[in-house]
């Protein structure tokens, strides 16, 4: 199981344990994320939420599908991930910071996945999403696909 993100920023030196008290109690009162809270009452930076995400995924189920939709995209990784690339894997780069790319797929468990991060020379973590999040983002992001075309 999982820890969760007050736990991790616990970890990381960012959040007392009266911090994820008080986080928690505004959370009973004003239904919102636990790091949106926590940076909100100046508790930590974006950047510390983001670290313990990362630490975060992949120790969740296997078979678990993130909604892009609520995670969103942080455009600047989509650098990472030539279109090519991007298509023949079906996987769409979310983040990017320090060194770690998180890139979605519709099945992250593949050798695709596991090659991936030898091809971008970074290191990457692979998270499933839904067949229709991914190609939809990829024609957003990336225009339509040429990958198997004449």
């Amino acid at each position: 199981m999982s820890q969760r993100i007050g736990q991790l920023l616990q970890g990381l030196g960012k959040l007392s344990e009266h911090d994820i008290y008080e986080v928690l109690a505004e959370q009973q009162s004003w239904p919102r994320r636990f790091g949106e809270i926590a940076v909100t009452l100046g508790f930590c930076e974006p950047e510390h939420i983001w670290s313990a995400w990362y630490s975060q995924l992949g120790t969740g189920a296997p078979d678990q599908i993130l909604d892009l939709d609520e995670i969103g995209i942080d455009t600047q990784a989509l650098d990472y991930v030539p279109t090519e690339m991007a298509w023949k894997l079906k996987a769409v780069p979310l983040r990017q910071h320090e060194g770690h790319l998180v890139v979605a797929m519709i099945d992250p468990t593949s050798a695709s996945a596991a090659e991936l991060s030898q091809k971008l020379g970074i290191e990457v973590k692979c998270v499933r999403a839904s067949e229709r999040q991914v190609v939809g983002l990829l024609a957003k992001y990336y225009g339509r696909s040429t990958v198997g075309s004449a």
